[in-house]
């Protein structure tokens, strides 16, 4: 009887040995571990992303200000212009801030994961969850870790997107500032209209015409008169 139980507590106690050495698959540990790594470096990124949104959103002041300098002398198109590009200036300034609280929103979600899959492992690792469903469960956390890079990604493309503008409306509003001015047109009135001239009436020349009276005697006219002659020459 004593035999007995003596080979009965070594069977226990090969059993219990053999229940604590044996470990969990060594592919989904594997699995997990490569996880990790693709959670930091989202957590990386989005926590760099964050700060320098954070950065740059409390130089906006700063940057407007800077921009708006010099362009209340402006005037007529350039001074409308200016006016347009620093409202822009302050909608991406606006835009700025949304992107800083959705990259914070996105920390928050990965911080609430991570506790939740730090539990999760030690309980694999104690083999508390069948392989099958930890493979389940690790599809499943791949897949929030999918879709969070995704918003990540997202956000980085409209950061960029915003300091791309940054730079673009700087750049066009010091254009504006160094432009010389143009200067004010001068209303030009119309060209005096030349006094009509009513030519000059040529004079009429009158032409006087003597006309002499050449009176043709007869030939017994003339005789006559030779006559009268004499007659007076006798008288005398």
């Amino acid at each position: 009887m004593k035999k007995l139980f003596s080979l009965l507590s070594v069977a226990v106690l090969l059993f219990w040995m053999g229940s604590c050495n044996k470990a969990a698959d060594p592919q989904l540990l594997t699995d997990i571990s490569t996880f990790e790594t693709d959670w930091s470096g989202l957590l990386s990124d989005v926590s760099n992303l964050g700060n320098a949104v954070k950065t740059e959103t409390a130089n906006f002041d700063a940057k407007i200000a800077e921009a708006k300098a010099g362009t209340e002398t402006l005037k007529g198109t350039a001074k409308t212009q200016a006016d347009s590009l620093l409202n822009l200036f302050n909608d991406v300034k606006n835009r700025s801030a949304a992107i800083g609280t959705g990259a914070d929103g996105i920390l928050a979600k990965i911080n609430d994961i991570t506790g939740q899959f730090q539990s999760w492992k030690e309980k694999v690792q104690k083999m508390e969850i069948k392989t099958d469903a930890a493979k389940t469960d690790l599809a499943n956390y791949k897949t929030q870790l999918d879709g969070l890079k995704g918003e990540a990604g997202n956000l980085r493309s409209s950061w960029d997107g915003a300091m791309s503008m940054v730079a673009s409306l700087s750049s066009a509003i010091t254009a504006l500032k160094a432009a010389p001015a143009t200067p004010a047109k001068t209303a030009t009135g119309k060209p005096a209209t030349k006094p009509a001239t009513k030519p000059t009436t040529k004079p009429t020349t009158t032409t006087t015409t003597t006309t002499t009276s050449s009176t043709t005697l007869t030939p017994k006219q003339v005789e006559e008169k030779m006559q009268n002659v004499r007659g007076n020459a006798t008288k005398k």
